[in-house]
């Protein structure tokens, strides 16, 4: 079972630990979103730390918070 939160932003999240080709591991927070589609985005920097090959890159926007 995966157990997670909700964020006072109303996000639903979990905790995730990301294990690298280099066997370093980091933990990461990760929303979750309806419409996963087998891909974890990262921020480059854990990407780095973690000697992952990218996919690939896109600049998005991922949500747009309405007031």
């Amino acid at each position: 079972m995966i157990t997670g939160k909700v964020t006072e932003r109303r996000e639903a999240v979990i905790d995730l630990e990301v294990i690298g080709k280099n066997q370093r591991k980091v933990r990461v927070e990760a929303a979750i979103e309806t419409c996963f589609n087998g891909y974890l985005t990262l921020p480059t920097a854990t990407v780095n730390t973690l000697a992952l090959q990218p996919a690939g890159n896109r600049i998005a926007t991922l949500g747009v918070e309405i007031q």
